[in-house]
C-alpha cells in the first residue's frame, strides 16, 4: 500500500479510517467483489482487501453506527425538555432500491414454506423469516417474490425520524 514504508514494523493488515470509509461507500452502492477491486486500483495494491475481508469491514461499521444511533435515542429519551426541541424534518425521497433478498432465494423460500416444519433457507435471517411466517399465517396467497420485501410500510399521517 502506498506510504506503508513510513509506518513502523507491523504484522498483518493497517486499515486507515480512509480505507474503511471507502470500502463502506463502495459497498452501498456495488456488489463486494466490484468494491473490492475498485480499492485495489485506488490504492495501488490489487489484494488490498478481500471480500470476505470488505463484508467484515462494512458489518462491523453497520454495528457501530447502530450502536452510536442507540445511544443518541437513549440520550434524547432522557432528557425532560423533549417538548422544547425542535424537529429538522426533511421529506422523504424514494429509496435508491428496494430491499429484498435476492430473486434466486424466492424458491427456496416457497419450497421451506411448503415444509411440515418451515426453517429459514441460508440467506434469510431469522428475524426476515418471523416475518415471512407471520405474513403467510395472514395471507397464504403470498409467493416469494412479495414474501422478500415484507417490512414496515410507512402509513398516511405517519413521520419516518432518522437521527442524525
Amino acid at each position: 500500500m502506498p506510504g506503508n514504508a513510513v509506518l513502523p514494523p507491523h504484522g498483518g493488515m493497517i486499515i486507515t479510517r480512509g480505507l474503511e470509509e471507502w470500502a463502506c461507500l463502495l459497498s452501498q452502492d456495488l456488489p463486494f467483489s466490484t468494491a473490492q477491486r475498485l480499492l485495489g486500483w485506488q490504492t495501488q495494491e490489487p489484494e488490498i482487501l478481500s471480500t470476505t475481508e470488505l463484508r467484515q469491514l462494512v458489518r462491523k461499521h453497520g454495528q457501530i453506527i447502530r450502536t452510536q444511533e442507540a445511544s443518541e435515542v437513549e440520550e434524547l429519551m432522557a432528557r425532560s425538555d423533549l417538548s422544547e426541541l425542535k424537529p429538522c424534518l426533511v421529506p422523504a425521497q424514494t429509496p435508491r432500491r428496494r430491499a429484498a433478498w435476492p430473486a434466486e432465494l424466492n424458491a427456496a423460500v416457497e419450497a421451506r414454506l411448503s415444509a411440515s416444519d418451515p426453517q429459514p433457507p441460508e440467506g434469510v435471517s431469522k428475524q426476515d423469516w418471523e416475518r415471512v411466517l407471520a405474513a403467510r399465517r395472514a395471507e397464504r396467497e403470498l409467493d416469494g417474490a412479495a414474501l422478500a420485501r415484507l417490512g414496515p410500510e410507512i402509513q398516511p399521517g405517519q413521520v419516518v425520524v432518522a437521527p442524525d
